[in-house]
Parts: structure tokens; sequence; C-alpha cells
């Protein structure tokens, strides 16, 4: 699937270039000008792009089984105290939200969860975008992030390493995009 929506956006027939990985794994192409990030999770593959910078996406199948005020204490304090506070269904969405915003992030960093979890803040609450509340790192120059539409009973979110820019959602079914 990325082979072939990053052939469209650079306007060629195929990619056969060899992906390179960084030192956490994170996929490029190099010397494309395209940044991109997967993510999977059941019966669902989300690929994000950009040409403005870094950008990390991540879905998650929301499991009912799991002890979610629990797992909650791998955050922020502070994303722990509100998760914990609230009762189960809603703590749950609240955690898949967290889990899937903090994931974005440290893939557009390229770090994936070799970052603690810890060391920033995003929003539990609802929040389509704008909800990276204390990014991490000094001199932080700016992120775009956003909670995109997806299937029932499935949490998705992008971060980009960018300010301000647009995000648009495509959806595909095999190769074709529905329209």
């Amino acid at each position: 699937m990325a082979r072939i929506v990053l052939a469209r956006e650079l306007g060629v027939d195929k990619v056969d270039e060899e992906f390179s990985t960084n030192a956490w794994g994170k996929p490029a192409l190099p010397a494309s000008g395209v940044e991109f990030s997967l993510s999977h999770s059941g019966d669902f593959v989300w690929l994000a792009m950009s040409r403005a910078g870094a950008i990390g996406i991540d879905g998650e199948r929301v499991d009912a089984r799991v002890d979610h005020h629990d797992l909650a204490g791998m955050f922020h304090p502070l994303e722990t105290s509100a998760i914990r506070a609230l009762p189960e269904a809603a703590a749950r969405e609240a955690f898949y939200r967290c889990w899937t915003r903090k994931e974005a992030v440290v893939k557009a960093l390229g770090e994936g969860l070799s970052r603690p979890l810890t060391t920033f803040r995003v929003l539990t609450e609802l929040s389509a975008d704008d909800w990276l509340v204390e990014p991490p790192g000094a001199g932080s120059s700016g992120w775009t992030c956003a909670d995109l539409p997806s299937a029932a009973g499935y949490q998705l979110s992008v971060a980009a390493m960018s300010p301000g820019i647009s995000i648009t959602c495509h959806r595909a079914l095999g190769h074709e995009p529905e329209i």
C-alpha cells in the first residue's frame, strides 16, 4: 500500500527503491521529499504522508477487555489522573484517545515507544485537533495534530511536526479511492 500511494504522490508508475529505517525502525523513502507513517489494527491499515515534515499516525481497535484505569499509569501524571477519574466506559474512550495521540507523536519523532510517554502531554478529552498541550523536547517549533474519522470501535490520530498544515483524509478500497 505504501509503495502504491507514494508512487501516486511522486507522480511515478511505481516505487522500487528500498525503504530505509532509522535506529528505531521508522521507514523512509530516501531523497523522495515525502515523510510517511503506517499503522494497523484489527481490519484496518492507515498511511499518513507529508511533504511539510515528519508525520506519525496511529489507529487502534478499542478493546473493552483491557483494564484502562490500570494502563493509564504509563501516561503523563495529569493524563493518568484524568483517565482514572472517569467511569469505565468513558475511561476506555479517553485511554484510546490518549494512546493513539501519544503514539502518533512518537512516530512523528521517529522514536516509537523508546520515548517515555510521561515526557509530553496530550488532552484526554474529545478534541478534534490541537490536542498536544505539552510537546516533547525543548524548543518545539510547532505541531499539527488531529483525530481522524474512522470506523466504529476504532480511534485514529495523526501528528505532524509542522505547524498549521492542512490535513485531508482519503479512504481507499483495494487500490482505488472511494469518492
